[in-house]
C-alpha cells in the first residue's frame, strides 16, 4: 500500500459538475426545459455522483490506512463536511413547507421513507441520495480500515455483486407492488442503487492501472459494454420477468434498463480517468466546470428548495416563465456560493489545521534537510497540534525534547 496517493485528479471536478448540472436540469419543471428522455439526465447524474463518491471515499480510506490515520479522523471530517450544509438545507425546507415527515430526511432514511410511503411528499425528497451515501459510511469505512487489505477488496467486490443481484430479487416481487413502489424500491434502495458506490470503491482499488496502463482500462470498458448488451437482458428473461425498459433508460429508468445505463456510466467514468480520456476530454479540466464542481454539494442540497420558491420545481410547476427559470438557477448559484464561503470553507479550514499526529509527523519527515525522518514516524503519536494554530515544526523544536535535534 506504500504507493497510495491522494494526488488531486482535476478531471473529477469536471465529472462532479456535469453530474450536478444533469440533476438540476431534470428538476426544472417547465416542459420546454426538460432534457431528452433518452439521456435519463437526472438518473445519470445521480449514478455519476455515486460512482465518484465511492471512488473518492475509498481512495481516502486506503490512504489513511496506509498512513495509519485513524478511522475516527475520517468519520469526524466527513460529518463536518456533510452535516452542516445538509441540516441547513433541512432548516430552509421546514421554513418553505413544514412537515413532520422531514424527520426521515434528518436521520438519513429518506430513501426508505419514499419506498414505504412514510414521507414521499416532503420538500427535501432529494435527500434520498444523501441517505444512501450515509448508509454506505456505516459499512465500507470499517471494511477498508479494519480488514486485511486483500480481504477488504474481496469483501467490497462480493457485496457489490450481492447488491446487483438484489435488483433482480426486488424485481422478482414486482407483482406484489404497485408501479411507483417498485420504481422507488429499485431506483432508491440502499443496495439496488448503492451498488454504484461500491463499484466506485472497486475502481479506486485499481486506480493506478486505470491511470497508467493503456490496455487495462480499454479491456475493462469493453467488458462493461459487453455485459450491458449481452448478459443483463437475458438474465431478466431467465427469471421469468419482462424487461420493463428500453436498452438505456426508458420511461421510469429502473430494472434492466437501469443496470445497462449504470454499466455505461461506469465505463465512461473509467475512460475519463484513463490516459486516452485525460488527453481527449480536456473540457473536464475547464475552470468553469471546476468552479461548479467545487460548489456541487451546495447546489444539490439547495436547488430543490429554490426551485420550489420560484415555482419552477418539476411536479410542482406554478410558472412556465423562462425568466423565472433563469432567476431560480441564478439564485441557486448565489445560495450555493454563500454556503461555500460562509459554511463549507470555514469548516474545511478548521479541519485542515487539525491534523493527526501521523499526518504532522509525515509533513516534518518530508521536509528537505530533516536529519531523522525515521524518528518522526516512530514517535508520530507523540506529536501534538496546538489548537491555536502552532505548526508541527515549532512543536517539534520546543514541546518534545526527542525532536530537538531535527533541522527543519
Amino acid at each position: 500500500m506504500q504507493n497510495i496517493s491522494r494526488e488531486r485528479v482535476p478531471e473529477l471536478d469536471g465529472i462532479r459538475a456535469i453530474a450536478c448540472l444533469l440533476v438540476l436540469w431534470v428538476h426544472i419543471g417547465p416542459q420546454s426545459f426538460q432534457p431528452p428522455s433518452v439521456l435519463a439526465a437526472g438518473s445519470t447524474g445521480v449514478d455519476l455522483f455515486f460512482v465518484l463518491s465511492g471512488f473518492l471515499i475509498t481512495r481516502i480510506l486506503f490512504y489513511n490506512r496506509a498512513n495509519k490515520i485513524p478511522l475516527s479522523n475520517f468519520m469526524v471530517k466527513r460529518a463536518a463536511r456533510i452535516f452542516p450544509v445538509a441540516y441547513l438545507g433541512l432548516a430552509l425546507g421546514l421554513f418553505i413547507r413544514p412537515s413532520p415527515e422531514i424527520i426521515y430526511s434528518a436521520i438519513y432514511l429518506q430513501n426508505f421513507a419514499a419506498i414505504f410511503d412514510w414521507g414521499r411528499h416532503v420538500v427535501c425528497t432529494h435527500y434520498w441520495t444523501l441517505a444512501i451515501e450515509e448508509q454506505f459510511y456505516l459499512v465500507v469505512p470499517f471494511i477498508v480500515m479494519l480488514m486485511p487489505t486483500v480481504w477488504a477488496k474481496r469483501m467490497l467486490g462480493a457485496i457489490c455483486i450481492a447488491c446487483v443481484v438484489s435488483v433482480y430479487v426486488v424485481s422478482y416481487f414486482a407483482a406484489n407492488m404497485d408501479r411507483l413502489t417498485l420504481d422507488l424500491a429499485i431506483s432508491g434502495g440502499t443496495t439496488t442503487r448503492g451498488w454504484l458506490l461500491l463499484a466506485g470503491s472497486l475502481i479506486s482499488c485499481v486506480e493506478r492501472q486505470i491511470r497508467e496502463d493503456l490496455y487495462f482500462p480499454s479491456i475493462t470498458i469493453a467488458m462493461l459494454f459487453v455485459i450491458s448488451t449481452i448478459f443483463v437482458s437475458p438474465s431478466f428473461y431467465l427469471l421469468g420477468l419482462q424487461d420493463p425498459t428500453p436498452w438505456f433508460a426508458g420511461p421510469s429508468g429502473f430494472g434492466d434498463g437501469m443496470i445497462r445505463r449504470q454499466l455505461i456510466v461506469l465505463a465512461l467514468f473509467i475512460f475519463c480517468l484513463s490516459i486516452p480520456g485525460r488527453r481527449s476530454l480536456t473540457i473536464l479540466r475547464d475552470p468553469l466546470l471546476g468552479y461548479i464542481g467545487s460548489r456541487s454539494y451546495g447546489l444539490y442540497v439547495y436547488h430543490i428548495l429554490v426551485f420550489e420558491i420560484f415555482g419552477v420545481r418539476r411536479g410542482l410547476i406554478m410558472s412556465e416563465s423562462t425568466l423565472m427559470v433563469c432567476l431560480a438557477l441564478l439564485f441557486t448559484l448565489v445560495v450555493a456560493e454563500l454556503s461555500y464561503r460562509l459554511v463549507e470553507m470555514p469548516i474545511m479550514r478548521i479541519f485542515a489545521t487539525a491534523k493527526s499526529g501521523t499526518e504532522a509527523a509525515r509533513e516534518i519527515a518530508e521536509k528537505p534537510g530533516n536529519l531523522c525522518p525515521e524518528l518522526c514516524s516512530m514517535h508520530a503519536a507523540k506529536i501534538r497540534v496546538d489548537p491555536m494554530g502552532s505548526s508541527p515544526r515549532s512543536l517539534c523544536k520546543g514541546d518534545n525534547a526527542q525532536f530537538r535535534t531535527f533541522r527543519v
